[in-house]
């Protein structure tokens, strides 16, 4: 069975879309967008930051898909309420359960002030900087791969 996993999530024309459903008809002639170049705007980019600052990632896997989603729904709506939240990220599974950190990211994008109310309520930590990150997308990415790496170490 197709799409379950989330992973190919890319943007077409701005909607969060899966590769592996996607016939090559409905994308000809259309922007896209992967998670290579979600970095290239300021929401992607801004979302990249949340998940590494907040220690998103655990195994990885799913994190493209759900990175994808997120900043298609902020490019839509920067203020969304939990209804959208939900509405947006469902169907992306994350067999590590870091639900709670995704949600953490996506409020801390769109209302840094509830952001803190969120992590204080739901028992979520507050995060430790990761490092100094530049602006490069890649650097993020990085950032990213080894937060993963050290977290695992830790186990």
């Amino acid at each position: 069975v197709l799409a379950l996993c989330v992973a190919c999530t890319l943007l077409l024309v701005g909607q969060p879309v899966r590769a592996c459903q996607t016939p090559l008809s409905a994308a000809s002639g259309k922007k896209i967008v992967t998670i290579e170049g979600v970095g290239a705007s300021k929401t992607g980019q801004a979302v990249q930051h949340a998940w590494v600052k907040l220690g998103v990632p655990q195994c990885g896997y799913c994190q493209a898909g759900q990175i994808m989603s997120a900043t298609a729904l902020l490019q839509k709506k920067p203020k969304p309420t939990d209804a959208d939240i939900d509405a947006a990220m469902s169907g992306n599974l994350c067999r590590c359960g870091t639900y709670t950190r995704i949600r953490s990211a996506v409020v801390a994008r769109s209302n840094p002030v509830r952001s803190k109310v969120v992590r204080r309520y739901t028992g979520l930590p507050m995060p430790q900087p990761v490092a100094a990150l530049s602006a490069e997308p890649e650097s993020v990415i990085q950032a990213a791969v080894e937060a993963t790496v050290s977290m695992l170490q830790q186990i």
